[in-house]
């Protein structure tokens, strides 16, 4: 039951968990350790994973609507999930880079 309640929690719940207004509540007692694999310095590390947070977000939100996302720079917004996931498992991303079939579209995708 509990693991289908946390299942069942939407992305932007966990984004807006990373957030500054829970920095003393949640980030320093216990959230950074999920990431520990980031930044060295407490603050930063808590700064860096919201924004990248923020971005993977956003573009979630805008393919998730079908709206554009060609203008974007998606290479960095991958190789920015890529690095978040290594923040908490250096493994998961090894196994994610080599799965992963983005790098491969982006590179056909026509110039423009």
């Amino acid at each position: 039951m509990h693991g289908r309640v946390i299942a069942e929690l939407g992305f932007g719940f966990w984004r807006y968990l990373v957030e500054s207004r829970y920095l003393t509540a949640l980030w320093t007692p216990a959230l950074h350790r999920g990431f520990p694999h980031g930044p060295a310095d407490s603050l930063t590390r808590q700064r860096e994973v919201r924004r990248r947070l923020q971005q993977l977000h956003f573009v979630r939100n805008r393919a998730a609507h079908h709206e554009p996302i060609h203008a974007r720079d998606l290479q960095r917004d991958h190789d920015y999930a890529l690095e978040l996931l290594g923040w908490i498992s250096p493994h998961a991303e090894s196994w994610a880079r080599d799965t992963t079939s983005l790098r491969a579209v982006l590179r056909a995708r026509p110039d423009g």
